[in-house]
């Protein structure tokens, strides 16, 4: 019995290590050249960039040019052979937050940032062309972009030349690849774009007026996007292409270590937010991805070369070498053939588990059949109404207790990071959790406040056990079909745990069994549905 206990609690105890580490930083083993990576991050981020910045930005230009011409590719618009190619465009004067919308002069579309440009600036694009090699060539192609451009406040380190530097080796490993032999059949195209701090101009220029390498804009069929919310954090993929399941499944084989979820995907496209990935989102299935942590270094000084993460920086390098052995070879044609949107998650960085509306929809049928039988049952066996209210009660005291007290630490810990000098008087309210550990705090704090709230109530309403832990069912499985309804997406955080309880309460039914132990397992499992979720959100 010691033993099977002994099992029991380490497999918990694993579960929530595994589950924390899901979202901490911590440096990877890559492919690609880490000496030339850091190289390019210091070499680029030296000085702001910005387009105001035009002696900076011209440097970081012909960084950019020499670098990939010191890989032997040529200034060219030809397909058969590595080439690159320069556009250029010029803004308009435009105040561009939302009122007089900025333009491109040869383009169409509108842009929204939050800087006023007062007068005309060149956008200045670098565009790479790797053409396939293999005897199977398809025409299409694989496109990955980050821009080049910074801030005028800040260096721009992590916003954004640590993608720029990791696409730099990423053409410097490919091409040595190839030579040696390895044979692609989609176009690899690296799009190195400026102007994204004003308003999106580059990643417009090429999506509506970029021409070159045999219509290349229109060959593309899948596309990545790499941004920077901050100077640290894990990597997370948090937006898709509109009907992504096949985009997703495609994400499912590329990912080893990204956090993702649907919840991420649907709650960006209801913010004012916009990366490059918006100029061609609705034109490409693709990916967006970003870091999230050390927000407060976001465009500031502080986004230099000495803040820079080696951990979401290594992640990412993995990622694109994952992505680019993923998809050179990969029929891009079958991204398109899908009419409606997945429902995924990440698992312990494990699997991207996904899957789509009509099994979400066959989900909430069963746990409707499945939560039929139990009320018949427990009607059957005349269960008293009143514990089941009283129950009801007691889980409404429970979250409201815990939110209570989820609010107070919060702010607590607003007050103590004051005190220590970490923030102003005027940051108290507005700070985000800045560390998984404290947010692991603040969990545990939330559910051992909702264990007390249980165990002092019980003590009034004297329920048993059964009844609480059958309202609690009750409660997630109503959930569960709602919001497979209501909001799909989001389903997944409780229809997967209304299941594996709805299973267990059957079990109990039929044999008689109820073991706390078995819930502790449940628990152990849907952990890594939730914390997550509320650590990166």
């Amino acid at each position: 019995m010691k033993i099977k206990n002994i099992i029991l609690y380490s497999f918990i105890a694993l579960m929530a290590l595994f589950t924390i580490i899901d979202v901490v930083e911590f440096k990877r083993n890559i492919s690609f050249n880490e000496t030339n990576i850091i190289q390019s991050i210091k070499d680029l981020s030296e000085k702001p960039r910005s387009i105001i910045h035009s002696t900076n930005h011209q440097t970081a230009l012909d960084y950019l040019e020499d670098k990939v011409e010191s890989f032997g590719i040529v200034k060219s618009n030809e397909v058969t052979l590595p080439a690159y190619q320069i556009q250029k465009v010029v803004t308009e004067q435009k105040d561009m937050y939302g009122h007089d919308m900025g333009e491109l002069v040869n383009g169409k579309r509108s842009v929204d940032e939050y800087t006023i440009i007062k007068e005309p600036y060149d956008i200045t694009n670098l565009i790479v062309n790797i053409p396939a090699n293999g005897s199977k060539k398809t025409n299409n192609a694989v496109m990955i972009m980050a821009h080049y451009d910074s801030v005028p406040m800040g260096y721009g380190a992590s916003d954004d030349v640590v993608a720029v530097s990791v696409m730099l080796e990423a053409i410097r490993f490919y091409q040595e690849e190839m030579k040696n032999g390895l044979k692609i059949n989609n176009d690899l195209v690296f799009v190195f774009t400026d102007g994204e701090e004003y308003g999106l101009f580059g990643a417009y220029a090429f999506s509506d007026n970029y021409s070159g390498f045999n219509n290349v804009t229109k060959r593309i069929k899948f596309a990545t996007n790499l941004e920077s919310r901050g100077t640290s954090g894990t990597l997370i993929m948090f937006e898709t292409s509109n009907n992504n399941y096949n985009t997703v499944k495609l994400f499912s084989k590329i990912n080893k270590n990204v956090f993702t979820s649907s919840i991420a995907n649907m709650v960006y496209q209801t913010m004012p937010n916009g990366t490059d990935f918006s100029a061609y989102k609705q034109m490409y299935q693709g990916i967006n991805l970003a870091n999230l942590g050390g927000g407060y270094d976001y465009h500031t000084q502080n986004d230099n070369f000495n803040n820079v993460g080696m951990s979401y920086t290594t992640q990412q390098a993995q990622f694109i070498k994952s992505l680019i052995d993923t998809t050179c070879n990969y029929d891009l044609n079958k991204l398109d053939e899908a009419s409606s949107d997945a429902i995924f998650f990440s698992y312990l960085n494990i699997a991207t588990p996904y899957y789509s509306y009509t099994v979400a929809y066959i989900f909430a049928v069963m746990i409707t059949l499945m939560l039929g039988v139990i009320i018949y049952f427990r009607v059957k066996n005349k269960t008293n109404i009143i514990n089941i209210l009283k129950s009801y009660l007691m889980i409404l005291a429970i979250i409201i207790s815990s939110a209570l007290v989820g609010f107070i630490v919060y702010y607590l810990f607003n007050f103590i990071a004051m005190i220590f000098g970490n923030i102003d008087s005027h940051s108290i309210g507005k700070i985000t959790y800045s560390t998984p550990m404290i947010v692991f705090t603040l969990v545990l704090i939330i559910l051992s406040i909702g264990l007390i709230t249980y165990r002092l109530l019980n003590k009034v309403l004297k329920l048993e056990n059964e009844d609480f832990n059958l309202s609690v069912v009750y409660f997630y499985s109503f959930l569960a079909i709602i919001l497979t309804f209501v909001m799909p997406v989001v389903s997944y955080l409780f229809v997967l745990p209304a299941l594996l309880m709805l299973v267990l309460r059957l079990v109990n039914l039929k044999y008689n069994v109820s073991d706390l132990k078995l819930e502790l397992v449940i628990f152990a499992l849907i952990l890594p549905l939730f914390y997550p979720v509320v650590s990166l959100a």
